[in-house]
């Protein structure tokens, strides 16, 4: 018991870190890799057998269905569709609190990301929404 409780926390370690580096990545070149996104799926499986709670699929499934949808009509990025998905993999159930969390955080950074605009005279219009993401995951890690 003791030895999966210890590979539960290194797990959740390890994708905390994976986060931080996608978060990183998205704000600096705008661009999520497919390897992180996959890495950070079999960390959500890995994470779900170890602590006997099955992955949210289904959740999963959904998102990546109707953000393939919004992607086709260039509403928002695969990389970012990709990422909530496997993300909503570590929580089951808790899908809505994940996309609410994401788009709350979603509206924040479109705050300093426009006060950051103003202040640089020039706008770019990708915003890294990522990282509004990975912000929504750590407080679900962190909360739960």
């Amino acid at each position: 018991m003791a030895s999966a409780v210890a590979m539960v926390t290194v797990v959740t370690v390890a994708s905390i870190t994976l986060l931080g580096w996608i978060a990183w990545c998205d704000w600096s070149r705008r661009h999520i890799p497919n390897a992180l996104v996959g890495l950070l799926a079999l960390l959500a499986v890995t994470n779900g057998c170890l602590s006997g709670v099955a992955p949210g699929w289904p959740v999963a499934l959904a998102i990546l269905g109707a953000g393939s949808l919004l992607f086709a009509l260039k509403v928002c990025g695969a990389g970012d569709v990709k990422l909530l998905a496997a993300t909503s993999l570590f929580f089951p159930g808790k899908g809505l609190d994940l996309l609410l969390g994401a788009a709350l955080s979603g509206g924040c950074l479109a705050l300093v990301y426009s006060a950051l605009a103003v202040c640089k005279k020039r706008s770019d219009p990708n915003l890294p929404y990522g990282v509004a993401i990975v912000a929504a995951a750590l407080v679900e890690i962190f909360a739960s």
